[in-house]
């Protein structure tokens, strides 16, 4: 049950942190009228998944961050800032 558990915490992280920073990055590439808007929203719901998961399965956090970090990782390699 302990390895499942941690296997769902890090692909939930996983999969709202490829949404999350794929929209910010992509919030900073175009630049529009209001391109500050996705960016908060998105960076509130990263914030809130990260007290959610603190309030919810404190001790699967290092699932947490595994997850998150590979999503940060894997848009960083995607080259799309510049």
């Amino acid at each position: 049950m302990q390895v499942f558990l941690f296997i769902v915490v890090a692909v939930v992280a996983f999969v709202v942190g490829i949404f999350g920073f794929a929209q910010i990055i992509g919030s900073l590439r175009t630049r529009q009228k209001n391109f500050l808007l996705p960016i908060i929203i998105w960076l509130a719901i990263l914030v809130g998944e990260f007290f959610l998961a603190r309030l919810i399965v404190i001790n699967y956090m290092n699932a947490f961050y595994i997850g998150t970090g590979i999503a940060f990782v894997i848009m960083l390699l995607q080259k799309k800032i510049e």
